[in-house]
């Protein structure tokens, strides 16, 4: 299976991270709470036949992801981008509309992106 991810560094930026062999569930490796303890909100987006194009487009997907998750990136916390099942899995601090803007964002990017889940804490 081969994953991209979205890791914050030291410096709080993001970094993209292509991971071949992933082990664990998403489940396992989504975080549920933020440093600050709050519950963390996320979304599900399905990017139609990601996993068909050749490796030029899946990259120029990427680039347009990375971009948006940059933008957003005091909010967003973790991305992961499923090639095998063309799933976008997003985990992002709980502000309200955010997760609903991020997902726009990403659409108007990359229009193959449709979101299929948004689920909002209640704080």
């Amino acid at each position: 299976m081969r994953n991209v991810m979205l890791k914050k560094t030291h410096d709080n930026l993001p970094r993209l991270s292509v991971d071949l062999h992933q082990s664990q569930p998403l489940w396992q490796r989504a975080p549920t709470r933020t440093d600050a303890g709050e519950y963390v909100c996320d979304f599900m987006m399905i990017i139609k036949q990601f996993n068909q194009l050749n490796s030029h487009n899946q990259e120029s997907i990427v680039e347009k992801l990375y971009a948006v998750l940059k933008h957003y990136s005091d909010v967003v916390i973790f991305a992961d981008l499923n090639v095998k099942l063309n799933l976008l899995w997003i985990s992002h601090r709980p502000r309200p509309g955010i997760g609903l803007e991020v997902a726009a964002m990403i659409h108007e990017f990359i229009p193959e992106a449709k979101l299929v889940s948004h689920h909002q804490r209640q704080a």
